[in-house]
């Protein structure tokens, strides 16, 4: 399957501007079932763009605009190949992950990372809301990860946002609804205080969402030892 996904952005302004450097994360992670088949950045004003990888593996558009503009405009186009997902595979008792997990050694480096709390005041609030929950916790680190999501949809009611940036954690909680990015930064804190390596990500996803024209989703990926999972944080993700 190909797809073609146009994301445009246009800022105008009420005289001439300055742009200092932007940093665009704009081209999809290439992996074993997307292959990226053709890609068209489209920017002005007048421009410079150099191409980098970050330390986790992101292609980066680095661009220094090269003269004043009242308008910026930012046009990405890009055909992506979903190829035949991997056969499916049945985790059998073997590949059950305790709770909490132990991850290997040699990952301890990095997954030690992604389980440092980002929000760090918010900590507390977190920790007492992660308290509330009832007895009866899954013993694998998959049923706890799934229940854990559960709680933050029945918890947080989906409302859009158009404001910059994400909610606190406390905030997500105290507003009882937020965006998906903030429902995707509550689950990020609650895994990583819950021992669980955790990053926040973004992307596309194809179904009725993208259809419509709304498709960027915010995701939270989950690694745990053997497997990695990603939930999709959407107000029709039950």
């Amino acid at each position: 399957m190909r797809l073609r996904i146009e994301h445009a952005t246009t800022y105008t302004y009420a005289r001439p501007v300055t742009l200092h450097r932007h940093r665009l994360v704009l081209r999809p992670r290439e992996g074993h079932d997307l292959r990226v088949e053709r890609m068209h950045l489209q920017l002005a004003p007048a421009h410079q763009v150099d191409w980098i990888r970050d330390v986790f593996g992101n292609s980066i558009a680095l661009v220094d605009w090269l003269e004043p503009s009242i308008t910026l405009r930012i046009v990405n186009d890009v055909v992506v190949e979903r190829l035949a997902p991997f056969p499916a595979r049945t985790l059998h008792t073997p590949w059950s992950v305790p709770f909490p997990p132990r991850y290997d050694p040699l990952e301890s480096a990095i997954v030690g990372i992604y389980m440092e709390p980002t929000y760090s005041v918010d900590e507390p609030a977190v920790r007492a809301w992660l308290s509330e929950a009832s007895t009866g916790k899954p013993r694998d680190a998959e049923g706890t990860m799934l229940a854990l999501c559960r709680r933050v949809f029945s918890t947080v009611r989906y409302r859009r946002r158009m404001e910059k940036g994400v909610q606190t954690p406390a905030e997500t909680l105290t507003a009882g609804s937020g965006s998906c990015r903030d429902m995707a930064t509550l689950l990020m804190e609650a895994a990583r205080l819950s021992g669980v390596a955790a990053r926040f990500a973004s992307g596309y996803l194809h179904g009725r969402a993208s259809m419509a024209g709304g498709g960027v989703d915010a995701c939270l990926g989950r690694g745990l030892p053997a497997h990695t999972r990603v939930a999709r944080l959407r107000p029709d993700n039950r």
